[in-house]
């Protein structure tokens, strides 16, 4: 099993499956870190969940998965399906994914922070950033702290490290001091969070009882393993309700496998001045190749105010982007993709960035790319593959996910035969020191490749 998910079964297997009755007479402490759910008073039910649940996160299955295939059984096969009442309450489908969304959000959120905050890490990054997903079932609270940094060693903000409410899809995203200085981030105190402003009125305020915990500690809790050993009085039987007969279930149809979804087919042209005529090739003898690959860049899309750049091609095998100079290494096997890639980095912090002085990656200007790329198959196995912290975190910046999508794209948009030989060559793991599962197969690649042409026709990039 993967180290991340090491981690994150960890947390949650440290969660016993306790009833109301007995989380409340073990006090607060384990109230709030222990596990059950609301109005049921079956142990056997609760156990049967968190087990099913335990299983799912080891397989790292989706919430939707987990609801159709697992979650929803078990609350048929209890009486809690959603034409059963309990107590005068229903339990609809919804209640399940919010088991199961809450169950895995916590979990996985203890394994990261576990990593997040070793000492170690802790000098290499000592800040987090607070992201919320924007949209229209954010809640104002949630919504005003998106952007806001804090500080590691800042006891007060741990509070409200993600999740910190029923369902909430907010993550915490590490930075280190280069990051924050090269950004102009303001750090938060965690002590004025109550008191930010929400909008439509009012302020933040404290998380809600039963969320309000320091994630960073609660998982070396020692309450839940007393919660195994402190003998409870029986628990009363609960009222009997009488419950309607249902008819037998119909036999469910299988659904067909749907095809996938066509190849994305541009019929797009750029618009705007072209890439190429903001840049210098400094190398002669590369100048022919580098130009050539210009005039790919420039067939899919122009530019809007670029300042004039320089590529050099030098030795070695490694690129990079500064303001005013991009570097193609010459030795590079994938050199083509190497050179898009890095022209995507100028993109990214001084032609698509709103203010060029946080690159676009980072702010709500590529909200849509970004959901997209995160949502991959490639991204997932990213996440799940065990390497070094420092080489992860850099792996999963936005910046350099952002890079390695739009040099993806403009070989798919081209069809050109060698960028994509060489991103075929990246994705076997045959470009050295490239991780193989840094580049999508085609199939993967279609929806981030859709969001990248929106974003360009919203910038007028292309028509």
């Amino acid at each position: 099993m993967q180290e991340f998910l090491r981690r994150v079964l960890r947390v949650w297997e440290k969660r016993a499956p306790l009833t109301p009755a007995q989380l409340k007479a073990l006090g607060e402490e384990a109230y709030i870190r222990a596990w059950g759910l609301a109005g049921i008073w079956e142990q056997k039910f609760l156990e049967k969940i968190h087990a099913s649940l335990t299983g799912a996160i080891a397989k790292g299955s989706t919430y939707s998965e987990w609801t159709q295939n697992e979650g929803q059984k078990i609350l048929d096969g209890f009486g809690a399906g959603v034409s059963t009442y309990r107590g005068g309450k229903r339990w609809d489908p919804w209640y399940s994914e919010l088991v199961m969304r809450n169950a895995t959000q916590a979990s996985f959120a203890g394994g990261r922070y576990s990593a997040m905050w070793a000492p170690e890490w802790q000098q290499l990054a000592p800040f987090w950033r607070y992201y919320a997903t924007l949209d229209d079932r954010t809640r104002p609270t949630h919504a005003a702290l998106h952007g806001r940094v804090f500080r590691k060693d800042d006891p007060a903000a741990r509070a409200f490290l993600p999740p910190w409410g029923h369902a909430c899809r907010c993550q915490a995203m590490e930075l280190t001091l280069a990051e924050v200085e090269d950004a102009g981030y303001p750090i938060t105190d965690g002590n004025r969070i109550p008191l930010l402003p929400i909008e439509g009125g009012g302020m933040v305020g404290r998380p809600p009882g039963g969320w309000d915990i320091d994630r960073v500690t609660a998982n070396g809790s020692r309450v839940l393993k007393q919660a195994t050993t402190v003998p409870t009085a029986p628990l009363p039987a609960a009222p009997p309700v009488p419950v309607p007969a249902l008819p037998p279930a119909p036999r469910p149809v299988p659904r067909p496998t749907p095809a996938p979804p066509p190849p994305v087919q541009s019929v797009r042209g750029p618009a705007g001045p072209r890439v190429s005529s903001h840049v210098k090739v400094v190398s002669p003898a590369s100048r022919a190749k580098a130009q050539r690959i210009l005039g790919l860049i420039d067939s899919v899309h122009g530019d809007g105010t670029l300042s004039q750049t320089e590529i050099h091609f030098l030795p070695g095998g490694n690129g990079f982007w500064r303001p005013g100079k991009i570097k193609v290494g010459k030795a590079a096997p994938h050199w083509a993709v190497q050179q898009v890639h890095e022209i995507g980095h100028w993109l990214d912090y001084q032609g698509l960035s709103p203010g060029k002085l946080v690159p676009a990656s980072r702010t709500l200007v590529m909200e849509d790319v970004m959901k997209a790329i995160r949502a991959s198959d490639a991204y997932s196995k990213l996440m799940a593959q065990p390497m070094r912290a420092r080489d992860k975190v850099y792996l999963l910046k936005p910046q350099e996910l952002w890079a390695r999508a739009y040099s993806q794209y403009i070989a798919e948009e081209t069809g050109d035969r060698e960028l994509l030989d060489q991103v075929a060559l990246w994705r076997a793991g045959k470009a050295a020191g490239r991780n193989p599962h840094g580049k999508w197969d085609s199939l993967d690649f279609a929806p981030i490749r859709a969001e990248i042409s929106k974003l360009m026709r919203k910038f007028g990039w292309q028509t």
